[in-house]
Order: structure tokens, then C-alpha cells, then sequence
């Protein structure tokens, strides 16, 4: 089981431009980032497409440096942020009952840049296509899906994102939860 925490934006063709990327990738202080891109979109299937490329390693420069010498179709980064991840994942163990959590905890942060189908609440069905999708997710899956993203939304963490995104972007946000049983 995987569950993941979705924040895209409600103009589902908006892309980052390069700065709003940058001050996207700083807000989680990352020690490292990783970039797989790929040259067909990112969907629902078990199997995902094969890489074109692959970056480990990177700095927020470094990795939009390779976002933009490459054309790849849909790129995902691995956002390696420990600080952010660990405060995360206390808040959401002090906040969020285990009636609600079952265990489970949010802390893997990534962002798809380009095109990726983005599933419904048990992700049996694609609900819509975007092109861009910042999650938090994690193994496992809570008793209440929806319980948990209202709760788990009041944390401070998710708080200072939400109000951090409109500062970088006048995109508005929509975030959702996703599980695959």
C-alpha cells in the first residue's frame, strides 16, 4: 500500500517557469536532489516508462540546469529534504490520531514536471491530467483518506507551504489524497 498527498494546480497546462521551480525546490531546504526524466508522459500504469536520463546528486541549480537542457516529456524529482521530512512526519504523529493514520506517515517529497495522469482517492480511475504535481507520500494507507488530508493539511508544515505558494505563483492550489491498495 502507498498513499500520497497531491498539491497541483487548479490550471491543470500551468508549468513552472524556472524561478517559481527554483523557490519551489529552496522552500524544502533540500540536501540533495535526484531527476529521472522520461520521453512519454507518467501514467496510471503498473510499469512506468523507461528513463531517458537519470541525475543523482543534483543541487536546485544543477537540476534546473538539466531541465532545461533536456526535452524530456515528464521529469520527476526526488526532493531529499530530511529536515522538512522529519518535522513532518512529528507533526502528523502528534496531530493525526492513529484511528485515522493506521500507521501510516507522509514524508517523501517530489515534484512531476510535465505531463502525468493524476488518479482518483483509490486511484482505480484517473481523474485528470496535469502538468505538474508536488506530493508528500509514503508507505502505507490510513484507515480515513479523507480525515487524514483534512488533518494532516493543519499541520504547521502543510500551512506554511500553503501559504507559501502563492507568494512564488497567483496559480491557485488544489490538494487532494491518492491510495494505491
Amino acid at each position: 500500500m502507498y498513499t500520497t498527498l497531491h498539491i497541483v494546480p487548479v490550471d491543470r497546462m500551468w508549468l513552472p517557469p524556472r524561478p517559481v521551480l527554483s523557490r519551489l525546490l529552496e522552500f524544502f531546504n533540500p540536501l540533495e536532489l535526484k531527476l529521472a526524466q522520461f520521453d512519454e508522459p507518467l501514467t496510471m500504469s503498473d510499469v512506468p516508462p523507461e528513463e531517458m536520463n537519470r541525475f543523482d546528486g543534483l543541487s536546485v541549480s544543477e537540476t534546473l540546469d538539466e531541465l532545461d537542457a533536456n526535452c524530456a516529456v515528464c521529469s520527476l524529482l526526488t526532493v531529499e529534504c530530511l529536515l522538512w521530512s522529519r518535522s513532518m512526519e512529528a507533526s502528523i504523529t502528534k496531530m493525526v490520531p492513529e484511528s485515522v493514520a493506521a500507521g501510516f506517515v507522509a514524508w517523501d517529497v517530489h515534484m512531476t514536471v510535465g505531463q502525468r495522469a493524476v488518479p482518483d482517492l483509490t486511484e482505480a480511475h484517473k481523474l485528470f491530467d496535469t502538468m505538474f504535481d508536488l506530493t508528500i507520500s509514503g508507505d502505507g494507507m490510513p484507515h480515513d483518506l479523507r480525515r487524514y488530508l483534512e488533518l494532516v493539511l493543519r499541520t504547521p508544515e502543510l500551512i506554511e507551504l500553503q501559504r507559501f505558494l502563492p507568494t512564488v505563483s497567483a496559480v491557485e492550489w488544489q490538494p487532494f489524497i491518492s491510495a494505491n491498495c
